[in-house]
Formats: C-alpha cells, structure tokens, sequence
C-alpha cells in the first residue's frame, strides 16, 4: 500500500494559482493549525490500521508523538476502505492547544479508488459518525 501524501497548499498570489479561482466556485476556508500533518487508512490486506506523517508510514517506536498509538485504538471496522483520512495531529509546537493536544482534527478525506479528495459535507458526517474533531 503506497502513502498517500497531502496535497501542497500554495498561498493565494504565488504564480502557481494564477486562475485557480474562477466567478462561481465553492470554495471552503479553513483555519490552518499548528500540529503535524498526520492520516490513517484501513489496510484490507493486512486487517490493520495504518497511520503516517507527512513524510513515512509510521510504527511503534516513530510514532509521531503518540499518533500511531491513538489510531491503533480506532475501529478498524468502522474505518472506511479506500478512503485515506486526512488530520492534524495536535502536539505542541510554536502554537500550543493546551485543550486540544494530542488530539486529530479531520480536515480531509481521499478516495483512492475515485482517485479524489471527496465532498466536504462527507469529511464532515464521518467527523461526527467516528466521534472526531474537524474543522467547520
């Protein structure tokens, strides 16, 4: 199973989003925190719960500050194949969420078998259905 990373957010202005934005999109503006990029996905093959950073699959002794450990106490049968959750991960750096830490917010979910980032409306109704914390 290959990670999936998150895309690169490019600020507004940078040459690179020049005409991203056309009259008539929707759009959705979301705060962006200060944790680690962090997602989890169901491994059918495996019948296991597979968590990353930004940049590697993690495991028991790089754990990302306690992620790993956290999705391993996920349903694994509630998890949705296919989809790859996209979260922060809330432990402390510059900004501290001293009522938030090592806590996920959902912000984003992948389908890897549409090969898309799935309507927002269902990053949050699976927010609310596995009890976790997402941006509005």
């Amino acid at each position: 199973m290959e990670q999936k990373k998150y895309t690169d957010i490019v600020r507004l202005g940078h040459q690179t989003t020049e005409g991203v934005l056309r009259e008539g999109d929707h759009i959705i503006i979301q705060e962006k925190l200060e944790g680690a990029n962090a997602s989890f996905r169901y491994d059918e093959e495996t019948n296991s719960i597979r968590a990353f950073s930004r940049n590697m699959e993690l495991h028991e002794e790089e754990n990302l500050h306690g992620f790993f450990q956290w999705t391993q106490q996920l349903p694994k049968e509630e998890i949705v194949a296919g989809m790859v959750y996209f979260g922060e991960w809330l432990n402390p750096h510059k900004i501290k969420y001293s009522q938030y830490e090592k806590q996920y917010i959902l912000f984003d979910m992948y389908d890897t078998v549409a090969c898309e980032y799935v309507d927002f409306a269902i990053v949050e109704k699976e927010a609310q259905r596995l009890g976790l914390h997402h941006l509005a």
